[in-house]
């Protein structure tokens, strides 16, 4: 699996790998559903499997074809929506009820919500929040295909947020990050590391104890203590 790799080629240099979702993101897309509908959807989609099956139609040309323009589409930078459309619901040739379709159909808007629109953009917001908090890091993220798709894709979510989106191509270079320039801090004009101490002195240069009076000179010194 490539997200495998992706993790075992970053521990083997040493890099830090930061997940895009917490495991019960993952593990509960589908929030929103029922569970009367999500069993009709698994019931539907067997069905409709089932169907493909016999038809003898399942994993044919047809099938090629949309992984064909899929990487074509990639390739040229054209990453219509259109190819994320999903099979499971799809009506021709089964023989399902109206009521069936349209809760069918309706499932289906509600899966795509929760399973991609919703997540592109937590995604990127948080996407967003490692690049500011890291300005000099160069960063390596990996989506699902589904997630580049669309005017909700988490690219979408990132140019409305001001970034610039460049495709990468096979033969592009990519220039290592800038190193940061070493910093200096300055105090302020007025402004020491540590307080102050001051040394106080105290002699008595006069006695008169007739009239009951001490003459006292204090000498203060504001040597700085460090």
């Amino acid at each position: 699996m490539l997200d495998v790799f992706l993790a075992i080629k970053a521990h083997e240099e040493e890099k830090q790998v930061h997940p895009i979702e917490t495991t019960e993101e993952q593990c509960n897309p589908i929030r929103s559903l029922t569970q009367q509908q999500i069993i009709f959807a698994i019931n539907y989609t067997t069905t409709y499997l089932e169907h493909l099956h016999i038809a003898e139609k399942l994993f044919t040309n047809n099938t090629e074809s949309s992984l064909s323009a899929l990487v074509k589409g990639y390739k040229c930078g054209k990453l219509d929506e259109h190819y994320l459309r999903p099979n499971m619901f799809r009506p021709i040739e089964f023989e399902a009820g109206e009521e069936e379709r349209a809760l069918a159909h309706k499932i289906e808007q509600q899966l795509r919500e929760d399973i991609i629109a919703k997540r592109n953009e937590r995604m990127a917001n948080r996407l967003s929040s490692f690049f500011s908090r890291n300005p000099h890091l160069t960063i390596f993220s990996a989506f699902g295909s589904g997630h580049f798709f669309g005017n909700d894709s988490v690219l979408h979510h990132l140019k409305r947020m001001g970034y610039t989106i460049q495709n990468v191509r096979e033969n592009d270079a990519i220039a290592p990050p800038p190193k940061p320039r070493n910093k200096y801090k300055f105090n302020s004009l007025w402004m020491r590391d540590k307080p102050a101490v001051s040394k106080i002195s105290v002699e008595i240069i006069e006695e008169n104890l007739s009239s009951a009076t001490l003459y006292f000179f204090v000498f203060i010194s504001l040597a700085n203590v460090y």
